[in-house]
C-alpha cells in the first residue's frame, strides 16, 4: 500500500523538487504542509496515506506568510523552520515572506 502511494505520487515529488514546492492539504485539523522528503518519510512509515488528488503543491512561503499574520509568531516559525528543515534559511525566507506580503499592501494602496 506505501509502495502504491508513492508510486502514485511520483510525478508530484518530481514537480515538487524541481519547483522547490511543498505538498499542502487543508484538512480538518488544519492545514498541513510538509517538503517532498518530509512526505515521502511520513509515508514510508504509514501516515497520511492520501492519494495525489488530495494534495496540492504550493510554494513554502505561503505557509511563511500565513504564520506571519499571526501576531509574534516570527520568531517561533523560525525557531519550527531551522528545526524541521536545516536545509532552509528561516530567516531569509521570513525575511522574503515580510518583503511579499509589504509589496503586496503597495500595490494594494495604488489601486
Amino acid at each position: 500500500m506505501k509502495t502504491d502511494i508513492l508510486k502514485e505520487l511520483e510525478p508530484l515529488f518530481e514537480k515538487a523538487e524541481k519547483e522547490k514546492l511543498w505538498f499542502y492539504q487543508k484538512a480538518l485539523s488544519g492545514p498541513l504542509w510538509f517538503s517532498p522528503q518530509e512526505l515521502k518519510n511520513h509515508l514510508k512509515e504509514g501516515r497520511y496515506k492520501w492519494t495525489g488528488t488530495i494534495w496540492n503543491l504550493r510554494d513554502p512561503n505561503e505557509h511563511l506568510e500565513e504564520m506571519l499574520k499571526e501576531k509574534g509568531v516570527e520568531s517561533k516559525a523560525a525557531r519550527i523552520i531551522s528545526a524541521k528543515y536545516p536545509d532552509l534559511d528561516p530567516k531569509t525566507l521570513m525575511r522574503q515572506a515580510q518583503r511579499d506580503k509589504e509589496a503586496r499592501r503597495g500595490k494594494q494602496k495604488m489601486s
